[in-house]
């Protein structure tokens, strides 16, 4: 999710609080959700609805410097004004953040920081968000396959057991 705060400028959302509430214990599939974000931005910048020297920028507190640097953004620490304004979103974060985890959680504030990326560079990384999101789809949809009943027979017996699909043998 992206919003305009200036021209060629986009805040850009790595994952939104209702995310974070119903996908809290899915990393992959949040992982997801942002490649096929950043995947549908390129599309986006090559389709010229998103001039090529618009700039990204957005915070997190929930990613890895390493993974955000995987996807192709640039990272650094808050400035005071936009300490200021994570420190008016701190308490919302917290409670959010606690309730998804079901235990009292603080955000470490030395986990935030600032991502920065333009939009030639999602560009060139299309390819990259591509392969991540099949790779993620693929793994996610394994996980989560619907659980069929199977009926086993044992002396005489009839017992109804669930089975995943990919442990039934055809």
């Amino acid at each position: 999710m992206t919003m305009p705060y200036f021209i060629n400028s986009y805040d850009i959302h790595l994952g939104t609080s209702w995310d974070f509430v119903t996908q809290s214990s899915n990393t992959k599939k949040i992982m997801e959700y942002i490649a096929e974000g950043l995947v549908n931005i390129a599309s986006d910048i090559e389709k010229g609805k998103i001039s090529r020297k618009t700039f990204f920028k957005g915070n997190t507190f929930y990613l890895k410097e390493s993974t955000i640097e995987r996807f192709g953004f640039k990272t650094r620490r808050m400035n005071l004004f936009e300490t200021i304004l994570f420190a008016m979103n701190y308490a919302e974060l917290c409670i959010l953040n606690s309730f998804a985890k079901r235990r009292i959680r603080l955000i470490p504030l030395t986990n935030v920081m600032i991502v920065m990326c333009r939009a030639d560079e999602i560009l060139q990384n299309k390819k990259k968000f591509e392969m991540v999101l099949r790779r993620l789809k693929s793994s996610n949809s394994k996980g989560i396959e619907p659980v069929k009943h199977k009926t086993i027979s044992s002396s005489k017996k009839i017992i109804n057991s669930p089975v995943r699909l990919n442990e039934m043998s055809y």
